[in-house]
């Protein structure tokens, strides 16, 4: 396939130029590789990730609080990287040798003279007893399905359970971190919990269910970095239809 279209791109198959591997289709990983081809620099460059879809974080919460389908949220690399003529390769890192320059993905070792790393983050319970146990980590997009389904079966099990007690526990959703995530994800649980699942389970009352957003005590805690000023200073919501409590750790 040849034409102006891969003229404009990177060519994976010219012979001369550096190997440049890029791991990680995020944020990161997908801004160097499309950086590269814009910059039309003599290179062949490969993009690297365990997923053949990128995802857009932003909205991950949203997946989590049912409001919006994995493929909403997921893009096919191939596709990102069309008309760019870098190369994709599917497959986990297994290993890294710095002195051959050389990386292994599957059981392939890969050559590369220029070597990017984007691979993320991993979520951090700071050694919290029980947390690693017990706790829903959102990170990843195979994070949210478990947690959506969770919350649903929460609302199943209330609706014919006759002690209050039971289902005062059962309707009470306890989110930790009131980062961007642990905000949006509070208010998304909340319009969801007092709106189509008040309508869908009518033996439960609105008043029920109960959704506390819990934060770190400090200096700079309980801080929304997408808002200035942050939640501190705040006053919290009122009870009661699409409220969260906010809740110092």
């Amino acid at each position: 396939q040849g034409g102006p279209d891969r003229a404009r791109g990177v060519s994976p198959h010219r012979p001369a130029g550096r190997r440049v591997v890029v791991c990680g289709a995020g944020f990161g990983g997908l801004w160097a590789v499309r950086t590269l081809a814009r910059a039309r620099v003599q290179a062949n460059v490969l993009l690297v990730d365990r997923n053949n879809y990128h995802t857009f974080f932003p909205l991950l919460y949203q997946v989590a609080a049912a409001e919006l389908a994995p493929s909403d949220i997921a893009y096919p690399v191939r596709s990102i990287l069309r008309r760019t003529g870098v190369r994709f390769r599917m497959g986990e890192v297994t290993a890294l040798d710095l002195t051959r320059r050389t990386l292994t993905v599957g059981a392939d070792p890969i050559p590369y003279d220029w070597l990017v790393l984007a691979l993320g983050s991993v979520p951090n319970d700071f050694g919290v007893p029980g947390a690693a146990e017990h706790a829903f980590f959102l990170r990843w997009m195979h994070d949210a399905i478990p947690i959506r389904e969770h919350v649903l079966a929460r609302f199943e099990r209330a609706s014919v359970e006759r002690d209050p007690e039971i289902r005062r526990r059962l309707l009470t959703f306890m989110i930790i971190g009131g980062g961007p995530t642990g905000v949006e994800f509070a208010g998304a649980l909340a319009e969801i919990v007092h709106g189509p699942l008040v309508r869908d389970y009518p033996d439960i009352s609105e008043r029920e269910s109960r959704i506390v957003l819990v934060e770190a005590t400090g200096p700079g805690a309980g801080r929304d970095a997408g808002a200035p000023g942050g939640l501190r200073g705040r006053p919290p919501p009122p009870p009661g239809r699409g409220g969260a409590d906010e809740r110092d750790r």
